[in-house]
């Protein structure tokens, strides 16, 4: 059997691959400069990343180390795209991303302590 911990790491490593794929190799829908759904597609797809993250590792003392990981992963993303013809990076997305990496690496810490303190 797979040991949790292995899982959750191929399971991250898969999440990152398709944000990178999503961001890199896919056109984005003309026309809207500010589309909301983006933003929370961004804060989903970055909050999941950082929670993948902090199950793959013991999450105790992790927090800044998995939300500066997670940022800059989101930010080189944005950096990027704009030496891609048909992508362009954004301030926006880049915040979007932080927020969803602070939020998943919040839950992703509140969830890990409170099931090592249920197993006690």
């Amino acid at each position: 059997m797979m040991d949790i911990k292995k899982l959750a790491r191929i399971l991250t490593l898969a999440w990152a691959m398709g944000i990178l794929y999503g961001s890199l190799f896919t056109k984005t829908m003309p026309g809207l400069d500010f589309d909301p759904m983006d933003k929370v597609l961004h804060f989903l797809a970055y909050g999941g990343l950082a929670m993948g993250l902090m199950f793959s590792w013991n999450s105790r003392g992790k927090f800044f180390l998995s939300l500066i990981l997670i940022s800059a992963f989101g930010g080189l993303v944005e950096i990027f795209q704009h030496f891609i013809s048909f992508r362009h990076g954004s301030l926006l997305d880049q915040a979007s991303n932080v927020l969803g990496a602070l939020a998943g690496t919040y839950l992703g810490q509140r969830f890990h302590i409170q099931k090592q303190d249920t197993s006690l």
